[in-house]
């Protein structure tokens, strides 16, 4: 048994603590994201060349690492990315969800406290999402289920985020 990991009378790991762990470590960070009830504001873009105090942090995982891979991303569990946004920009993917009890994995996708989507994903659904001004942008999995043999799942495929300004005209 690993450090601070219960088990049941059958010798399993709980599956209510890590669930919520999971759902405590979410609340954790989404709450870091609010200061005085308030949406952690993101700098103002400085219209001059030099640097600006925006820095994008790429794709983090729930636990703040960089995500090694954005082309297939497995969430097996309740999780989440997140990414500073500095600039306007697109995101793209493609999510594959698996039902269980009759209910798709939901996808939920906020940019600050603003749904851009929002729903259980049973199959496949691509998307291409605005992301119109700076901001944490937050890709979650918050349903899932396992009762086998049902097994709900989200498995995320290339995942793009695109300034508009990279774009051609």
């Amino acid at each position: 048994m690993s450090r601070g990991e219960l088990r049941t009378s059958g010798g399993r790991p709980s599956r209510r603590l890590s669930v919520a762990g999971a759902l405590v470590a979410a609340a954790v960070v989404l709450a870091s994201l609010w200061l005085d009830g308030r949406p952690a504001e993101v700098p103002e873009l400085q219209a001059a060349a030099a640097p600006s105090p925006c820095l994008p942090t790429g794709f983090l995982s729930a636990n703040g690492e960089p995500v090694p891979s954005l082309e297939q991303v497995r969430m097996n569990s309740n999780s989440f990315l997140r990414a500073l946004v500095c600039e306007p920009s697109v995101l793209s993917l493609a999510a594959e969800g698996t039902a269980a009890r009759g209910v798709g994995a939901r996808l939920s996708v906020h940019l600050g406290s603003e749904p851009l989507f929002d729903d259980p994903v049973d199959g496949t659904v691509t998307l291409s999402l605005p992301v119109e001004r700076p901001g944490w942008l937050v890709i979650a999995f918050n349903n899932d289920l396992y009762e086998p043999p049902q097994d709900r799942n989200l498995v995320l495929r290339d995942v793009r985020l695109e300034p508009l300004s990279a774009e051609t005209p």
